[in-house]
């Protein structure tokens, strides 16, 4: 269970900063910011499905088996709900309202829809499902709105500001829960277990990198990309420990709740903060700025079989 809450990429930190260096054409030639956005959200998947299996393994006495298969369940329905949800936030309300009355609508059935993903799949006893659902939802629905690039736009400015306002409640009630002096008991283990980690987990997106037309500049800022942690540790390491209080599961099960709460906690000041500052360093330094000449070139061709098209046009007219 520690493993899988310490693997999670956090998309908090990684997507502004790939979303930054997109803006000023580094690396979008190959689809690096891409990749990397969109391997971190596949790779939250992988660790909050494995996170409820292992939950469900070693807190609920629940047979391995069976766990495994719940575990695949939940995020299987999450999925389908998210997707269900995303294609009728797509087409509704109509698109016959006004710009600002349609951004209103839209926002609020995102918000409302992740309520109801998280509240009713924990009520219904598969709280794996929730997360699962918002991601997936968001998704769909965003795909549709591309269509209309000033009004995605407008969402996204919307819930950047939601999401900065929000922010430091989450990271203020994890911080709530963890003691200081196991803090202190747990920090030499917990960091070493940290670095171990972090290493291989360099090493093994470096490697995994190489299937693709990349450099090897561009394959260590891939790996370097993936390396800070926050959101997702911030939502699922209390969980245990939520857990083991909340059903009295005793002592010894307590004390390696608050280790697997310390070491997600110290991952987030670990590395989100340096992760953030390698992404805006050496995304210039490893990554490939598109030519602008080549962009303008484009444009000019772009121009000229517009041109070609319109004169060919009059002459068919004119025979």
């Amino acid at each position: 269970m520690f493993g899988f809450v310490l693997s999670a990429v956090s998309p908090a930190v990684v997507v502004p900063g790939l979303l930054n260096l997109q803006e000023r054409s580094f690396g979008v030639k190959k689809g690096i910011p891409t990749l990397v956005i969109a391997a971190a959200s596949m790779d939250d998947i992988l660790a909050i499905t494995g996170f409820s299996v292992m939950l469900g393994a070693s807190l609920t006495g629940d047979h391995l088996g069976y766990a495994l298969l719940n575990g695949i369940w939940e995020p299987t329905a999450g999925l389908i709900c998210g997707i269900l949800f995303g294609f009728i936030f797509r087409f509704f309300p109509s698109s016959e309202n006004s710009s600002s009355t349609l951004l209103l609508y839209h926002i609020t059935m995102l918000c409302l829809g992740g309520f109801t993903g998280m509240f009713v799949s924990k009520k219904i006893g598969i709280a794996g499902a929730g997360p699962m659902s918002c991601l997936v939802m968001a998704f769909v629905a965003s795909l549709g709105w591309k269509k209309d690039v000033q009004h995605l736009e407008g969402i996204q400015k919307i819930i950047g500001v939601m999401w900065n306002l929000l922010q430091p409640f989450l990271f203020s009630l994890i911080g709530a829960e963890v003691l200081l002096q196991n803090l202190r008991s747990n920090l030499d283990n917990t960091i070493l277990a940290l670095l171990f980690g972090f290493v291989f987990r360099i090493i093994t997106a470096t490697i995994a990198s190489f299937g693709g037309d990349f450099s090897l500049k561009e394959k260590v800022f891939i790996a370097v990309a993936w390396f800070p942690k926050a959101t997702v540790q911030a939502a699922v390491g209390p969980q245990p420990l939520d857990y083991v209080l909340t059903y009295d599961k005793g002592e010894e099960l307590e004390n390696h709740a608050q280790k697997i709460l310390t070491g997600a906690v110290l991952s987030i000041i670990m590395t989100a903060p340096i992760g953030a500052a390698l992404i805006a360093i050496l995304g210039p330094l490893l990554l490939t700025k598109d030519s602008k000449e080549n962009e303008r070139n484009f444009n000019e061709l772009e121009e000229n079989v517009s041109i070609i098209e319109s004169r060919s046009e009059k002459s068919s007219e004119q025979v």
